[in-house]
């Protein structure tokens, strides 16, 4: 039996020399390393959180400079069909101004045109009557030759008119 002892005594000491040294050269550095691997995926995600808050900022942030941007852009087109249609209205009153001008000037053209045909038929009727009085008072005239002349006159008169 006591050779049974002393087997279950070695084999007990074996036990515990083996538990020391896998505790010292396995249990711990394998701890260890499992504690570094915890820790270092306790960072990630502590960093990939970090990170997806920095990322969800910048997405509201372009967000708002987006907003900002196209209601600029909408003012931007505002103002310039404001302005546009300050220009139309501009150039409108000119155009018309300028129509109204040349409008005026052509009846003043026309009124002076008229006024120097008017001026010139006179002359011609003057010159015409100034004429006839001449043959008249040159022939001495009895009443029939009067009248001829007269109508003569007149029949000159309507032709030029």
């Amino acid at each position: 039996m006591i050779n049974i002892d002393h087997e279950i005594i070695f084999m007990v000491i074996n036990v515990l020399v083996l538990y020391l040294l896998m505790r010292r050269y396995l249990f711990t550095p394998m701890g260890n390393f499992l504690e570094n691997r915890r820790q270092e995926i306790k960072d990630n995600l502590e960093t990939a959180e970090q990170r997806k808050k920095e990322a969800e900022e910048l997405k509201a942030s372009y967000e708002e400079k987006l907003a900002n941007a196209t209601e600029e852009a909408q003012q931007i087109i505002k103002e310039a069909r404001v302005r546009g249609d300050e220009l139309e209205a501009e150039y409108k009153q000119k155009a018309k101004e300028e129509a109204d001008h040349i409008i005026n000037k052509a009846k003043e053209e026309i009124e002076m045109e008229r006024n120097k045909a008017i001026t010139s038929i006179k002359d011609e009727v003057a010159n015409m009557t100034v004429s006839v009085a001449s043959k008249i008072v040159e022939e001495n005239l009895d009443d029939e030759k009067h009248r001829e002349l007269v109508k003569k006159y007149l029949t000159e008169a309507g032709e030029v008119s």
